[in-house]
């Protein structure tokens, strides 16, 4: 039932987590009004990439800038085949200056 508000992530090929493990779990996060600033490559807010559990998290008003038009995810940018996703959701948006 933790959240973490407002805060700015202004770099390439990450969100919060560069990677959540396999076997790891991140559980009951609210990320409410994020912003991740993407100069180049692909991110995601939560995480670039899930190869273990997210469940029952959530992105609020989440806003992803990529200048470069690198892939982005609102919640991850690529789930492994591994990783599992259960009871989350994101609202907000993306911003690109080109389309991927």
């Amino acid at each position: 039932g933790h959240t973490i508000n407002n805060f700015t992530i202004r770099s390439a090929n990450s969100g919060l987590f560069y990677s959540i493990g396999e076997g790891a779990t991140v559980k009951n996060l609210g990320l409410i009004n994020p912003v991740v600033d993407a100069a180049s490559g692909s991110v995601g807010i939560l995480a670039k990439t899930n190869k273990g559990t997210i469940e029952n998290c959530y992105v609020k008003d989440g806003k992803l800038v990529s200048k470069t038009g690198g892939s982005l995810g609102g919640l991850v940018y690529q789930n492994d085949y591994k990783g599992i996703i259960t009871k989350s959701y994101v609202s907000g948006g993306i911003i690109s200056t080109e389309y991927n």
